[in-house]
């Protein structure tokens, strides 16, 4: 084993890529050439990481062991490295200093600075590793949750480590988990909200969580425009009230019985982080970056405090005065320290997890996932099999129509496109299996389920999943088309329909799959791929005619999803769309009038008005097919249970599996090592 550090550096090196690189690159490299590589703590004032490399392969380039030629090579190109042999099997770690223990709670306590802390040398069974997808972290010490870039901080790391929710919902069986909070009322028109607090709660410096920082925290975003979630606070919160200490009323500009599980509960899309207003209330929540390691900012509720960060990693140690193991809520984590790192590509994340590398950090595509659990049989995702080894993530992969151009304006034209796709083939074809062809605009969730399984009737009506060449022709010629020379259908004026289908992201494979049934089915269509962002830009000014995107919204019930067809989210061509996933620029007054009702009433599967409701909205979006759903977006998260078990799984479902989400927290406090490692 060799102990790599950079101590010293005066100008900072990528040491993840310059290692990923060894890792079998080289034309005199060995295919064999196999190491194992383990992240510590990098000494202060050196930007690049630290590790620990085993040679597990006695891998020699010309004849040389590969670690005295990495030797040579690093030399050369760091800055300052030291390079130590150790003949033991477990890796070195770096001194604690004096007065400082390797590890527990004396450790951990909140006495030591972070600078100590950070110096500590915690085994690798009490350290997480957790992988993100670029090549640095970029505004490393930028942790305001609410700037610009504030919900991907958020979702990152700081949901799982600095910030906690008033509540966490469990997508797979519909609860909702009170946490700072201990429950909600509503009034009876839905207009306020009176929450309760938790007491014992306390923000990581020793101060009271009280319903002023709840008070202050949701004006403050709604009264500043650049801040995320700004737009929604303006358009509902009217007011907020501090009853006493542990109790605070919302009120809202109007109706809205979905307001604490989208704004409150969920944290998927959406994360509301609660500030302390005792250290933002003289800052600009604008510009201000809330990072100071020397003050331990940031400061926050939960059991992690962040101690070193820079480009390539953000490291996290545990609070042993945590509020809810002071007070028996909850027990301390058994992860000593958290590290995220900068793991480069998708397939240098692969060959991460392939390694044993890290622990968690996102999905793989199944063939990676199924190619790394080749090499680490540790490796676990949220099925024991596949070829579905994924969950519902409240997306759809969807074909996208711009209902207000020709031919899209035109239901006939889009039942036609919807004849024409073979939603099994394409599942087979893009996705491996991975997933399951889907006809509504809903998520297998537990709780959506049970509002799909009471329109079954209306979907076998339709019967939209039913590939038939013979009717995409009879609908193209009862519209007005014809076929020209070529086979292509043409308009009354002879121009070809000419279909551009564009991709982006994880919907790259069924791109080319799609056009290639569209083509089959008489229309001119190509698949384009763009990772520029033009697409989203086009897809809601509308100078995009047809798109292959996830449509994300009913996690819990119907109507989220089933309300981004609403005319209120629709906008004239040139003008971007109200909402992300709300691109159809589908109008229809009939059914703006029953989501309407819909909103403004507790959704329940039980309820039958409610039902009722949501059936007649069902038929008529399968009359009019405003887009085309094609399945279910089921990624492959990937965990690695080599070093922790715990991770949450189809036989352990006490959350969903996606680590963005706010819920994730719950996973960490449950992980237990494993005695591998």
């Amino acid at each position: 084993m060799v102990v790599v550090s950079a101590a010293d550096c005066g100008a900072g090196i990528d040491l993840r890529g310059a290692l990923s690189a060894l890792h079998g690159a080289g034309p005199d490299l060995e295919p064999t050439f196999a190491t194992e590589l383990e992240w510590c703590v990098a000494p202060e004032g050196c930007d690049a990481p630290c590790f620990h490399i085993t040679d597990s392969s006695r891998s020699r380039r010309n004849g040389m062991n590969w670690i005295k030629w990495y030797k040579r090579v690093a030399t050369g190109v760091v800055c300052a490295l030291v390079l130590t042999m150790v003949l033991a099997c477990t890796p070195a770690a770096p001194a604690a200093p004096d007065g400082a223990a390797g590890g527990g709670e004396a450790a951990s306590g909140a006495s030591l600075s972070a600078a100590e802390s950070a110096a500590r040398a915690i085994p690798r069974d009490r350290t997480l590793i957790l992988v993100r997808g670029q090549t640095t972290i970029a505004d490393f010490e930028q942790m305001n949750p609410y700037a610009l870039g504030g919900l991907g901080r958020v979702r990152d790391t700081l949901n799982k480590t600095i910030y906690e929710f008033l509540f966490y919902y469990n997508h797979n069986d519909g609860e909702i988990m009170p946490w700072l909070a201990t429950g909600y009322e509503y009034n009876d028109d839905f207009t306020e909200i009176t929450v309760s607090l938790r007491e014992g709660v306390e923000w990581s410096d020793g101060t009271p969580f009280t319903a002023t920082d709840i008070e202050y925290t949701l004006e403050t975003v709604r009264d500043n425009p650049t801040l995320v979630f700004s737009s929604q606070m303006q358009e509902w919160l009217k007011d907020v009230e501090v009853v006493d200490e542990l109790t605070v009323r919302i009120l809202l500009n109007k109706p809205n019985p979905r307001w604490v599980f989208q704004f409150l509960a969920e944290n998927s899309e959406i994360n509301l982080a609660i500030l302390p207003k005792h250290i933002w209330e003289d800052k600009d929540p604008e510009t201000f970056n809330n990072y100071d390691l020397a003050q331990n900012w940031p400061v926050g509720t939960g059991p992690f405090r962040l101690v070193r960060a820079t480009e390539q990693q953000h490291v996290f140690d545990r609070r042993d005065d945590w509020w809810a193991a002071k007070t028996g809520f909850a027990e301390l984590p058994q992860v000593e320290r958290l590290i995220r790192i900068a793991g480069g590509d998708a397939a240098g994340i692969a060959r991460l997890f392939a390694q044993s590398e890290v622990d968690f950090g996102g999905a793989l595509q199944k063939g990676d996932f199924e190619a790394a659990r080749e090499r680490n049989p540790d490796l676990v995702s949220w099925n024991k099999e596949g070829p579905t080894w994924g969950t519902a993530d409240a997306c759809t992969y969807i074909l996208g129509l711009n209902n207000a151009i020709p031919p899209f304006d035109n239901r006939d034209v889009r039942w036609a496109i919807n004849h024409a796709l073979d939603r099994q083939k394409l599942v087979t074809l893009a996705y491996e299996n991975s997933t399951e062809p889907m006809v509504l605009p809903l998520s297998s969730f537990g709780g959506v389920l049970r509002y799909q399984d009471q329109v079954q009737d209306i979907i076998d009506k339709y019967q939209p999943d039913n590939p038939d060449l013979n009717k995409v022709n009879e609908l193209m010629t009862g519209a007005g088309y014809t076929k020209d020379s070529e086979g292509y259908w043409i308009d009354a004026d002879g121009q070809r329909i000419v279909l551009t289908i564009t991709t982006r992201g994880g919907t790259r494979p069924l791109g080319p799959t799609v056009a290639q049934q569209l083509v089959e089915a008489g229309f001119d269509a190509i698949a384009r791929h763009d990772e520029t962002g033009q697409t989203v830009t086009g897809i809601q000014n509308g100078s995009e005619l047809i798109w292959i995107d996830p449509h994300c919204g009913a996690s819990q019930e119907p109507y989220p999803t089933f309300s981004h067809f609403t005319s209120r989210f629709s906008a004239p061509i040139g003008e971007p769309t109200k909402y992300r996933w709300a691109n159809t620029r589908y109008e229809n007054p009939e059914y703006d009038a029953i989501l309407e009702q819909m909103e403004a009433m507790q959704p329940s599967p039980d309820d039958p008005q409610y039902i009722e409701l949501f059936r007649q909205a069902v038929d008529i979006w399968l009359r009019d097919m405003p887009e085309v759903v094609i399945a279910e977006e089921r990624h492959v998260w990937t965990y690695n249970a080599r070093c922790w078990t715990g991770w949450p799984s189809a036989d352990d479902p006490y959350i969903a599996p996606y680590d963005l989400w706010g819920a994730f927290l719950l996973a960490i406090l449950k992980l237990e090592p494993t005695g591998a490692c």
